[in-house]
């Protein structure tokens, strides 16, 4: 017989992806990953009219290292006689450098008595502090996400709970003080892995799965049924190559690698001669007296990447290493008076690193010293350096060509 919600003990269990890619099973490592957490279906045991005279809602609490983030769930919902109340995938944590160390969950789940006005309000805070996070995440720098804005979704959070712990006729469903889950990402394996936090009876993981219902979305099965057990949470943890989101330098270093290739075409068909090209392709020293030369401009979106502590070393060092690359380049193709040059060497440039193979030596330096450059920069922003190799050599070859397949 099935638990009811409220009952039983709490377990987790970490479930693999119904489409897994075998042959990727690299686990995160810092300077290289992203984390991304996605609240994706959840389901609370409840015979007769409960959901239709109650309504369950909570909050989760994130830490990943040394950072803490807080959300809500918003508001249990049934529709149409479905079973598990979908999340479509809810963001709970946008994409953030993983700098190594643990990732803890702590979800708190009650039912109160049905209230409107109460409801909304829940929905409001669940939605803000989604924001609020993203915004945080979004704005972060050297010391990491803005913790005014991480203080801003704590202060939800509290509201939530406060509403849910005076509510009328409050049940417990999940531990009032919260269910504390601890992993170890190094230990996680693959692009996608769900973590599934249960009350209820103890369960034996290898009978469980996860399947598509007839709507498409993710659904938790034991034994080829669907799990209908006590009360339980899916949560999915992404492993991401890239942020994914733009970045405020984006439109910058597309017009400067714009503004290269067509000064080079002016001088190759004859527009501009060989040593005004060389001057626009130099960086000066004469701050900002002048106007400032093409290779001022380079140089200054390269110092923005530099300066991103949303990136992760990995896209810091692919970002500005294209750019320092693209000048470079240039400036050695007019120096030598050869134009080929640098429709040769961006051509390589595209293709070994999409291959993961070592470019041309030129190129090869400038992005070798600018992976040296972020490692000492920003040395003292991750936890720990042990989990994953340095970005030298050919280990710096093999893997920018992860960021290289998604750039257009």
């Amino acid at each position: 017989m099935s638990t009811q919600a409220g009952k039983g003990e709490h377990h987790y269990y970490l479930l693999n992806s119904p489409n897994a890619d075998q042959e990727d099973m690299a686990p995160f490592e810092p300077r290289k990953h992203y984390l991304g957490i996605d609240a994706v279906r959840w389901y609370v045991n409840k015979q007769g009219n409960f959901l239709r005279r109650k309504m369950a809602s909570g909050t989760c609490q994130v830490n990943l290292a040394d950072e803490t983030y807080e959300v809500g769930l918003g508001v249990y919902q049934l529709q149409g006689g479905a079973r598990t109340a979908p999340f479509f995938e809810q963001p709970i944590l946008g994409n953030r450098i993983f700098r190594g160390g643990g990732l803890t969950f702590k979800v708190f789940v009650r039912a109160i008595e049905e209230d409107s006005l109460l409801g909304g309000l829940l929905r409001d805070m669940a939605k803000a502090s989604l924001a609020v996070v993203a915004g945080a995440l979004g704005a972060a720098t050297v010391t990491g996400p803005s913790a005014i804005l991480l203080e801003a979704g704590a202060s939800l959070t509290k509201g939530a709970k406060k509403i849910l712990n005076e509510g009328k006729n409050a049940v417990t469903v999940f531990d009032p003080e919260g269910v504390d889950v601890s992993l170890e990402p190094t230990k996680l394996r693959g692009p996608t892995n769900y973590l599934l936090i249960h009350r209820g009876m103890e369960l034996d993981g290898a009978r469980l799965s996860l399947k598509p219902d007839r709507g498409g979305a993710l659904d938790v099965f034991k034994d080829g049924a669907p799990l209908d057990d006590g009360a339980w949470i899916l949560f999915k943890l992404r492993r991401e190559d890239k942020y994914g989101s733009p970045r405020p330098w984006e439109k910058d270093a597309r017009n400067v690698r714009s503004e290269v290739d067509n000064l080079l075409d002016r001088w190759k068909m004859g527009g501009i001669q060989r040593k005004n090209a060389k001057t626009a392709l130099t960086p000066t020293d004469r701050g900002g007296a002048n106007q400032p030369s093409l290779g001022d401009r380079v140089l200054a979106v390269v110092y923005q990447i530099r300066a991103d502590h949303v990136l992760a070393e990995r896209e810091a060092t692919n970002a500005a290493g294209e750019l320092l690359a693209v000048l470079e380049l240039a400036r050695e193709a007019v120096k030598e008076n050869k134009p080929e040059e640098y429709t040769n060497g961006r051509e390589n440039m595209v293709t070994s690193l999409y291959a993961g193979v070592k470019p041309l030596p030129l190129t090869a330096k400038i992005f070798a010293a600018e992976a040296v450059h972020l490692a000492k920069a920003r040395s003292m922003t991750l936890v720990s350096r042990a989990a994953a190799p340095d970005l030298v050599g050919n280990t710096l070859w093999r893997t920018l060509r992860y960021v290289r397949k998604r750039d257009s």
